[in-house]
């Protein structure tokens, strides 16, 4: 996903985000990125200084993955979006490969 340099804030090699950045990216509530940076779920820190909370792109990145690949789990038998175990294992193959 693409963003201007002002969006991002690289530390050492990783780079992160503002919440509300974050919350965009996932479509999801700027309460809810607080959440689940609480519970773990998303990777990031508060900044001492500003009080602001920042989500790692990486596991806003790793959410989205997880997320097309329960969406490509759960599709039925009968949907054109079918795949058979086989054909899906092959598949997250090559996407983590890459």
């Amino acid at each position: 996903m693409s963003s201007s340099s002002k969006d991002v804030v690289s530390i050492g090699e990783q780079d992160f985000v503002l919440v509300g950045e974050a919350a965009k990216r996932l479509g999801i509530s700027h309460n809810s990125v607080l959440r689940r940076l609480k519970a773990g779920a998303l990777k990031g820190f508060s900044d001492q200084v500003n009080g602001y909370h920042y989500v790692s792109v990486s596991s806003i990145d790793n959410t989205i993955r997880l997320r097309e690949d329960l969406a490509r789990a759960a599709t039925l038998p009968g949907d054109e979006r079918f795949r058979s175990d086989a054909e899906v294992e092959k598949e997250l193959q090559r996407a983590h490969a890459r």
